[in-house]
């Protein structure tokens, strides 16, 4: 499937934006972002995000487990419930022991529409383990900063709502919460299933010690 031009339109413009999202930054005193992120940022306990059933989440939620994380929203048409639909799939096709051991994650690119209550029930129609990120505006696009994902909310679309540009791509990070790979979201299951069986695999290989 082709994605449509307003997705195809904000990849184009992703690095243009998070230069001048870094720009901004820096003249806040904050860090640039890296060119190349590495290492996902812990999301702190302050921050206010919470899952679908109106809980506290923090960086404790994801201890040792695999995430595999996709921005996205509710009134999205079809890349996000393709992108969710396919990890759907990729994790019923794993064993018991190896799904478990990956949290696949959607974070509200547009927390002001979707809560709690409505990522809650959006999410009934794929994989039970699936976990909802939501909360405050800058916590959620701070988040995404880390994962270097774009966002861009355009609330003046009228009467009929309004459009959100994101990124696409599958973000799949270690236990330790490096960025392993990115993944783009028109990934067939079958592949999707074999790279987290691959990471699942690699993880629980047990690291050699000083000699």
């Amino acid at each position: 499937m082709q994605l449509p031009i307003l997705f195809r339109a904000g990849l184009i413009a992703l690095p243009i934006v998070l230069a001048a999202q870094g720009h901004a930054r820096a003249e806040a005193g904050a860090p640039a972002a890296p060119a190349a992120t590495r290492r996902i940022a812990p999301i702190p306990d302050a921050a206010g995000l919470m899952d679908q059933n109106g809980r506290p989440l923090t960086e404790a939620a994801f201890a040792g487990r695999i995430r595999l994380v996709y921005f996205g929203y509710t009134h999205c048409p079809d890349s996000c419930p393709t992108a969710l639909a396919t990890v759907t799939q990729a994790l019923d096709r794993l064993p018991p022991e190896i799904a478990r051991r990956i949290v696949p994650i959607l974070v509200a690119a547009d927390p002001a529409r979707d809560d709690a209550r409505v990522l809650g029930a959006y999410l009934e129609a794929f994989h039970p383990g699936f976990v909802a990120v939501t909360g405050p505006v800058a916590a959620i696009d701070d988040l995404a900063w880390s994962y270097g994902a774009l966002i861009l909310r355009h609330p003046d679309e009228g009467a009929a709502g309004y459009a959100v540009d994101h990124s696409t791509d599958l973000h799949l990070v270690g236990p330790a919460g490096d960025l392993i790979a990115r993944l783009p979201y028109a990934i067939g299951p079958d592949a999707l299933a074999e790279r987290l069986r691959a990471s699942a695999g690699a993880a629980a290989m047990p690291r050699e010690g000083p000699r």
